[in-house]
């Protein structure tokens, strides 16, 4: 799943309020309430943590009292593919416009280097290629390049 999520559930007869809980614990208690929901959808705040498992419970409250939901639960992707929009070069610098949908994850990406495409030969140029600022934001990646050979650049997860 991605790190951005809108829980829904189908609201339960004669509920009038529905008592959303979230955490990383499969035992949810007091603590992961996330207050009474009027509507059907619950929106986790921020950004949820990569390869994290997170539970989550609606209890339906109405005039006869509240009925416990079942729990449920999902785990976030470790990782996605960063995605290059444009590579050119430009007075003497490479340049990479990218964006990703990991934002302030904690791996940067890396920038790999290679003069030929049929034989690989990638090598990292660059282990410290910061994660975007918000996902609609497109970020810049300039180096002077080390040699005046043609060279095929791809940016990946560590």
């Amino acid at each position: 799943m991605a790190l951005s999520a809108v829980l829904s559930w189908t609201v339960g007869s004669g509920a009038s309020q529905h008592n959303a809980y979230f955490g990383t614990n499969a035992v949810l208690g007091a603590g992961d309430f996330q207050g009474g929901q009027s509507g059907r959808t619950f929106d986790p705040p921020g950004l949820l943590e990569p390869g994290t498992t997170y539970y989550w419970r609606v209890d339906e409250v109405g005039d006869g009292g509240t009925t416990e939901g079942a729990v449920w639960s999902f785990t976030t992707a470790t990782d996605t593919v960063p995605s290059v929009l444009e590579i050119a070069f430009r007075d003497g610098q490479v340049e990479v416009r990218y964006t990703g949908n990991e934002v302030g994850a904690a791996k940067p990406y890396v920038m790999m280097r290679s003069t030929n495409l049929l034989t690989g030969g990638w090598s990292p140029v660059d282990t410290a290629v910061p994660r975007p600022a918000s996902p609609a934001v497109t970020n810049l990646w300039e180096q002077t390049p080390p040699d005046a050979d043609a060279a095929f650049y791809r940016l990946r997860t560590e």
